[in-house]
This record gives structure tokens, sequence and C-alpha cells, in this order.
């Protein structure tokens, strides 16, 4: 079973914060797994099914499917057979609180969606492992997982100005670091931002299908802002 899991905050509060992207990525894809008429959506409904194994619900196939069911603190939305969209509703600083409650998980066969202040908006870089970097999502799932061999996309939240010096520096603003990630995407940035999540969105479903090695290759270079 592969996991994707996107980090952020519950609740209305911390909607289209700049820290919530990787909420917003994979509500993307479930938008697109749901209509996306080639996309496996059969499951199996006996012991491979984590919907099946958490939940008494109805299964995708069934008209009255509607994608993303809770339990205790994740959201889970299965998309095929080996295929598992996961939200943590526990906030950002116990994410790694989710791997409880999964089947078991082999680090190699997750992938976090994650914000990434010190990229501007429109850049984005996969990883097969790394340090968590300053992230309290990243750092509560290596413990989780006892390991930082795990995939991670870091999807740039910075300045999306197109000058050559945005990457090397960020400038918070006057409410710091927290203000600046727990605060809102800026009007101005509202149709760059869904490209960005689009763009995002389609890297995943290619880790998915084709693995770290080809979307490194293919995305750690894009740069959509120019």
């Amino acid at each position: 079973m592969k996991y994707i899991v996107g980090l952020g905050n519950p609740g209305e509060k911390y909607s289209f914060t700049r820290h919530n992207i990787g909420f917003l990525v994979v509500d993307h894809i479930a938008e697109i797994v749901a209509k996306d008429k080639n996309f496996e959506l059969s499951v199996d409904i006996g012991k491979k099914s984590v919907l099946k194994r958490f939940f008494n619900v109805i299964l995708p196939g069934d008209k009255k499917y509607n994608g993303w069911q809770r339990n205790k603190n994740l959201l889970l939305y299965q998309a095929s057979e080996d295929l598992c969209l996961v939200k943590p509703m526990t906030y950002m600083n116990l994410s790694g609180e989710i791997f409880k409650h999964l089947d078991i998980v082999e680090p190699e066969e997750v992938l976090v969606v994650v914000d990434e202040i010190y990229l501007p908006l429109g850049r984005m870089r996969f990883r097969n492992r790394g340090s968590a970097g300053g992230h309290n999502g990243l750092k509560s799932i290596e413990c989780a997982l006892g390991t930082d061999k795990y995939s991670r996309l870091r999807v740039g939240v910075g300045s999306s100005k197109k000058t050559k010096d945005s990457e090397a520096e960020v400038i918070f603003g006057s409410d710091g670091l927290i203000g600046f990630v727990l605060g809102r995407f800026e009007d101005a940035e509202a149709e760059f931002l869904e490209q960005v999540v689009q763009k995002a969105a389609k890297g995943v479903l290619d880790w998915y299908s084709e693995g770290i090695l080809y979307v490194q290759q293919k995305y750690n270079g894009i740069d959509l802002r120019f």
C-alpha cells in the first residue's frame, strides 16, 4: 500500500494558509481520482482495503461513496487498491501519530507533501530522504517511522516575486516566521496558487506510477514563475 500524506492543520481557521498547502494538494488529487474514469477506482473489499479495515462505510464504486472518511485522528481517501490519501487531523506538530492507525507502513511507500518556506511559490522539490529541516510535521513523521528514508515533496510557499534573489532570502514581515506560514495566501497569489497545486498533484501521481527518481528529474527543476 502506498500512502500520500498531505500535511496541514485542521479547521476553517487554517484553510488556505501557507502551512496547509499539503492539504490543498491531496484534496486536488482526490478530485482528479474522482473525475478520471481511467484511474483505477475498483477496490478489493477484503483484507487489502484500508477503508474496510477501519470503517463500516460504502467503498469506491458505489454511488453513495463520498470520498474522505474519518477515523480517530486522520482522514483517509482510498483512491485504489494500493493507494491511500491521508490528511492528519492532529495539528502539524503531531502529524506522525497517524501511523499508529494505518496498516504496516514501509517508509519507502510513503510520500509526504509539505510546505517549504525557503522555496518560492512556483518551485517544488522531491526527495527520497533527508532531514526535517526544522519542519515540525516532518520531525514528527521521522520519529514515528524511525527513519528519514521516506519520500517527500516540498512545495514552495515563499515569495513568488520573479527575482534572482527570491530563493536566497525570505522576508516574513512584521508577523515573523509563524505568522507567515499560518497566514493565508494573498489574493494576488490565488490564480498562481491553483497552477502550483495542479502541478504538484500531477507530480505526486507520477511518483505513484513512476517512482521517486523519475519525479526528481522531471519536477525539481521546474519554476512556474517564469
